[in-house]
């Protein structure tokens, strides 16, 4: 498995390509904005999947340029579907410029649905709390998991924007330390870590959350 980190736009969004080398095939997260450095390193790859972990501006800016591109099927919760298409929804509107996106053609509405490139499956565990419809992937044979916001060093994604709960971040930030310890842990911002080193901070995070 080969992945490709990619820090994207004024937010500075971790893009993440996945690629199955010996399959050609390839998944994309988060494409914060139009990039052609995404197609450079998806050449002689196929794209089948893009998947937002969330229905944020700064996560899904690159979504209708990657897909008239390639083709691919773009992958969204069902509680987030809603804002790839409303700019007020994905909260664009008090940022930057107005951000719509083309609607998803697989909406998530099952807890641990899998998506499969080549010989690797990613299992969609849905996280709330940061928005409804947070999303986060995980592969057991390379252990490595791809947060969204959920989680970051020793800190959690925002909950106070429209959608966001701290119970529900709380809820989901115990769901995910249910992994193994030794999973790497790809967020939306900041550097890649170990889960264990989350663990170190777990305490702090949910006293910090008061609830």
């Amino acid at each position: 498995m080969k992945i490709v980190r990619i820090g994207m736009g004024p937010f500075d969004v971790n893009c993440y390509v996945i690629i199955d080398q010996d399959a050609r095939e390839a998944m994309v997260i988060d494409p914060a904005v139009n990039s052609l450095e995404i197609m450079s390193v998806l050449k002689g790859v196929r794209l089948k999947y893009i998947v937002n972990t969330h229905g944020h501006f700064d996560h899904i800016g690159g979504n209708t340029f990657l897909k008239n591109g390639t083709g691919a099927e773009l992958v969204v919760h069902e509680k987030d579907s809603h804002m790839l298409t409303d700019p007020a929804e994905n909260m664009s509107t008090l940022f930057i410029d107005p951000v719509v996106s083309v609607p998803a053609d697989i909406v998530i509405h099952e807890e641990n649905t899998s998506l499969e490139i080549g010989e690797y499956s990613f299992r969609i565990i849905h996280v709330p709390g940061h928005t409804e419809g947070s999303i986060a992937l995980y592969n057991p044979e390379k252990k490595v998991l791809f947060s969204g916001d959920l989680i970051f060093n020793g800190s959690v994604g925002r909950t106070d924007f429209p959608g966001g709960s701290m119970k529900k971040l709380q809820k989901s930030v115990k769901k995910v330390l249910d992994l193994p310890h030794d999973t790497t842990v790809y967020p939306g911002h900041e550097e890649p870590f170990k889960l264990s080193e989350l663990e170190t901070y777990a305490a702090h995070i949910f006293e910090s959350l008061d609830v």
